[in-house]
């Protein structure tokens, strides 16, 4: 013990340094101090209040929540608050005092801030009605966690940024609760003022609805509003003459295809030209997307009977509909592969050759695919195209040979559906010229 258990005599009476604590309300371990420590008279030890400036505050009590630190103005002209944490000084700027990007990310950070310490999403308002903003905000987190793949954030998350922005412009600081199907047709205009497509406005608008559905289902507004909102009609075609349309993916021209897959156009090293050329004819033959195609591995093909069949693990677009996406290979497909999976039995299949001596082989990603593409085109003389749009070439192809789009989408991966109107150019052409030259 640090101190030895002692009974004090004060004002005629007797009791223990406990009893004289509960009686003065000054702490055990003060009085002890005072009076082994600093050698204190009795009298003094136990009639001078404490001083609070030295107390310590002490283990927080259960559920206490901290409210979040106001921002303030900068002498700089920047928004920025402070805090204390764990006895360091903290601080965060935000953008331009007064900005609508400084006030959406404060609130971003008050919802961070209220999530960490379980307290409601606009401190530091107290249990304030939440805003557009704050809506926004808990949206977006709820965006960051949801919408990955492979361990990594999808197009969904972005698409959602950019949609819930003229929102935040507009209404921000306004309540969540207020909002309406026409202040909605509103944040479509200003979507129109710059100069978006009118697939692009209506799929943004689609998002923002389902914000305020998640929002109702979160009870930070009442279900009548996503509701209502709900009930805005999309932008339908030719409606709006200063809406543009916007442009699909078109079929790479197969004449175009081929110009590059002659010659040097891929790259001027034999090996590393046969892995690109083999990667453009395989992602054909295989109907697959460009991530598909690149992440490729030996054991992911099942080789026992043909054709060969593989089960595509990573760049799966459908992953999030629980659909397995499988792609056959046919003879032409497995002769390109053969000899490539013996050279690589494990890992990427399509790997390029080392540049130099002593560098090590590199697997041909998305990205370095599309660049060499370009390359190409550009030595070729050919009009660009990239190897995204080498499916909608194949299913083109599909469509016209077998009139069928139950066969190009089980071909695709797709839904009949998505097959006719993204992937296919001149759905039902193939039918309708048939009929024509047959009847007309």
């Amino acid at each position: 013990m640090p101190y030895p258990s002692h009974d004090l005599t004060h004002a005629g009476r007797t009791q223990s340094i406990a009893a004289w604590s509960r009686e003065t309300r000054i702490p055990a371990a003060t009085i002890r101090s005072r009076i082994f420590r600093f050698k204190w008279p009795v009298d003094r030890a136990l009639t001078t209040p404490p001083n609070r400036k030295l107390a310590r505050g002490g283990r927080k009590k259960s559920g206490s929540v901290r409210a979040c630190p106001e921002m303030k103005e900068h002498a700089d002209g920047r928004a920025y608050c402070r805090w204390s944490e764990k006895g360091q000084a903290k601080w965060r700027t935000f953008g331009k005092w007064g900005s609508n990007e400084a006030k959406l990310e404060y609130r971003r950070f008050a919802l961070d801030w209220a999530n960490r310490q379980g307290g409601e999403v606009n401190a530091p308002g107290g249990k304030a009605e939440p805003k557009i903003g704050d809506l926004i905000s808990a949206w977006l987190a709820h965006c960051e966690r949801t919408y990955r793949k492979y361990g990594k954030p999808t197009s969904e998350l972005y698409c959602n940024r950019a949609a819930l922005l003229p929102l935040a412009e507009l209404f921000g600081d306004e309540p969540a609760r207020e909002f309406t199907a026409p202040k909605l047709r509103t944040v479509r205009e200003a979507m129109i003022d710059r100069e978006w497509v009118r697939p692009t406005i209506n799929a943004h608008v689609k998002r923002i609805i389902r914000a305020f559905a998640w929002a109702a289902t979160e009870l930070m507004v009442p279900a009548a509003v996503h509701t209502a909102i709900a009930l805005v009609e999309p932008i339908a075609a030719g409606r709006r003459d200063e809406v543009e349309e916007g442009e699909g993916v078109d079929p790479a021209p197969r004449e175009d295809v081929d110009a590059v897959l002659v010659g040097t156009h891929l790259h001027r090293d034999p090996g590393r030209r046969a892995v690109l050329a083999a990667l453009i004819r395989v992602q054909l033959l295989g109907n697959m997307r460009p991530g598909e195609a690149c992440s490729l591995a030996a054991d992911q093909i099942d080789r026992r009977k043909s054709p060969w069949r593989c089960v595509v693990t990573d760049f799966n677009k459908m992953l999030h509909r629980n659909t397995t996406r499988v792609v056959f290979f046919g003879p032409q497909a497995r002769a390109i592969l053969a000899p490539l999976i013996e050279e690589h039995p494990s890992g990427p299949v399509f790997v390029l050759p080392p540049a130099r001596k002593g560098a090590s082989p590199t697997p041909v990603t998305p990205q370095r695919y599309r660049y060499y593409v370009q390359q190409a085109c550009e030595s070729a003389g050919v009009t660009y195209w990239a190897p995204n749009q080498l499916r909608h070439t194949r299913a083109t192809e599909l469509m016209d040979t077998y009139e069928s789009d139950q066969a190009t989408a089980a071909a695709l991966g797709n839904s009949p559906e998505v097959a006719r109107q993204v992937y296919a150019d001149r759905a039902g052409e193939s039918v309708a010229r048939r009929i024509a030259e047959a009847t007309g």
